[in-house]
């Protein structure tokens, strides 16, 4: 009798788990519904600032329970933070997602305000979570929680690196011809385009070195298709990919709550270890109950080496002591009567109101009364015109406009 009462104790040791996705876009909603079909927790909250976004696909996901065979329950949310308390685990996908053309880094200063909101919550109401961060840039938002939260270093984690190696992983089985699951292969650095470092010394097929089995220019051309692997499925699909980014959400949030000690490369804090200090960057770890169990050391070439300190230097400059996300400046009412003057009728791509709600395209006159903070990404909208908006609030969030032979510099 006591092993069976033990048996079911173990068998259910994971079944009474929270985890918390914030943002019910692409790739939260598909995290999601993986954490749920793979019965990774016991209940899933999804939360998003548009109404009734997760609500529906919370909705949407459950319906598929009988069809699928899972338990977990996934309940939609909008901007209410008290239904996500007592998370074990949270995930952070909110923010702008990537368009054709722009890189993770040009997200900073926008993403950075939205990312401060909703740690400041999260932490409020699961102040024992480890937290998960997705959202772009993902080493600058992974050190901006650790900064913002204080939490020890183990419980804030960037999920990048793990995305990263599955699309190098992918590259080398389509070189080698093989099964997917027969490669292995890790990337570490900066979770970005030009920092992200695809250690193909490390790569194997079924324990062979890939090496051994493919020319240094095939293997080059693998090591650049990772690089770019996701600026190419942003050109394909007009935005940011969320199929294979959600599933490795679901990965590593599944090692920490079934306390699986799977070696995940992801983006931690450095305190000396790989030779540096105070940076968030993506290394190989161990992930536990305990979040980061242990860094774990690589015997890097002097070439790698090399690439790994430049990606460190890369992800230090994002200047996060710099940037101010506490405050947005607003948009002088002369700009609105010239612009409506001289331009009328416009789109513009991205704008952030006061409430935070993405506006995907306006298209009217403009008037004072809008008072939009400036949060714009500037298409094409100014060109040929006299009237211009210098706007370089991805490194400052200190915007300039200029009227002629006037300028006004908004300092904040």
């Amino acid at each position: 009798m006591i092993l069976l009462i033990l048996f079911f104790l173990t068998s259910c040791k994971y079944s009474a788990t929270k985890v918390t996705v914030v943002g019910a876009g692409n790739v939260g909603a598909t995290a999601a519904n993986v954490l749920a079909i793979n019965e990774v927790a016991s209940e899933v909250v999804l939360i998003d600032i548009k109404e009734g976004l997760a609500e529906g696909k919370a909705m949407d996901i459950m319906q598929t329970a009988q069809l699928v065979g899972f338990d977990t329950i996934v309940k939609g949310v909008t901007n209410d933070y008290t239904l996500t308390a007592n998370s074990d685990v949270v995930v952070i996908t909110s923010g702008v997602p990537r368009k054709p053309g722009m890189t993770r880094e040009e997200l900073l200063g926008v993403n950075a305000k939205i990312v401060k909101s909703v740690v400041e919550n999260l932490i409020k109401y699961s102040p024992e979570a480890i937290f998960v961060v997705v959202a772009n840039p993902m080493d600058a938002m992974t050190h901006l929680t650790l900064k913002l939260t204080g939490l020890p270093r183990n419980r804030v984690i960037g999920m990048g690196g793990l995305l990263d190696s599955s699309r190098f992983k992918y590259y080398l089985s389509q070189a080698l011809g093989c099964n997917h699951n027969d490669v292995h292969g890790i990337v570490i650095g900066g979770h970005g385009d030009k920092t992200m470092i695809p250690l193909a010394r490390y790569a194997t097929y079924k324990g062979i070195p890939v090496s051994t089995l493919l020319p240094k220019e095939k293997i080059d051309e693998v090591v650049k298709a990772t690089m770019v692997g996701g600026a190419t499925l942003t050109k394909l699909l007009g935005t940011s990919a969320w199929i294979a980014p959600g599933a490795s959400i679901s990965h590593l949030v599944e090692s920490i709550v079934k306390d699986q000690k799977k070696l995940i490369p992801c983006s931690v804090y450095l305190q000396g270890e790989y030779g540096l200090k105070d940076i968030t960057i993506g290394v190989p770890v161990v992930v536990g109950r305990n979040g980061v169990e242990k860094i774990i050391p690589m015997d890097l070439s002097e070439e790698e080496l090399e690439l790994f300190n430049k990606s460190a230097k890369a992800v230090k400059e994002y200047d996060l002591d710099g940037l101010r996300v506490d405050t947005v400046p607003e948009v002088p009412k002369w700009f609105w009567k010239r612009f409506n003057k001289e331009c009328g009728i416009f789109q513009i791509g991205e704008v952030f109101n006061g409430n935070e709600k993405y506006v995907h395209s306006y298209q009217g006159p403009l008037t004072s009364t809008f008072n939009y903070p400036l949060y714009f990404h500037i298409g094409d909208a100014f060109k040929d015109r006299d009237l211009k908006i210098l706007d370089d609030y991805y490194s400052r969030q200190r915007p300039v406009f200029q009227e002629g032979n006037f300028t006004e510099v908004l300092d904040l």
